[in-house]
């Protein structure tokens, strides 16, 4: 990511923040793995991307896909954060119900992510 400081951000703009979003997913799935290691540093720089993502991707700006980006941060906050952080949690479970409930979002994405998320939405 260092290198995507350098490009151009208004040419480039859906690119890093399709990086920054796959990053974090990524990160989240790889701390739930037995034996993965995802550092202190790893979690923080997630959580700058996270709240970068969250202030810079719109529904206005990203209509076609902008969920995607969303969802992946709400994963991030849910697996990244500490057991006690209730405050991450319910972040992640208010962007979840938000984009459950949003009906400009497709019925199929909703449904299938609405059964990922069964877990952890009460």
């Amino acid at each position: 990511m260092v290198f995507s400081s350098e490009l151009p951000e208004d040419e480039y703009k859906t690119d890093i923040y399709r990086c920054k979003s796959n990053l974090v997913y990524f990160l989240a799935e790889a701390d739930r793995i037995e034996g993965a290691e995802v550092t202190k540093q790893d979690k923080e720089q997630a959580l700058n991307f996270i709240n970068e993502i969250l202030a810079e991707v719109s529904k206005h700006d990203y209509l076609e896909d902008y969920y995607h980006y969303h969802e992946s941060c709400a994963w991030a906050l849910q697996h990244l954060s500490e057991k006690e952080d209730k405050i991450s949690k319910q972040k992640a479970s208010n962007i979840i119900h938000g984009l459950l409930k949003d009906a400009s979002i497709p019925h199929d994405w909703r449904r299938k992510y609405e059964e990922k998320w069964a877990d952890f939405l009460m």
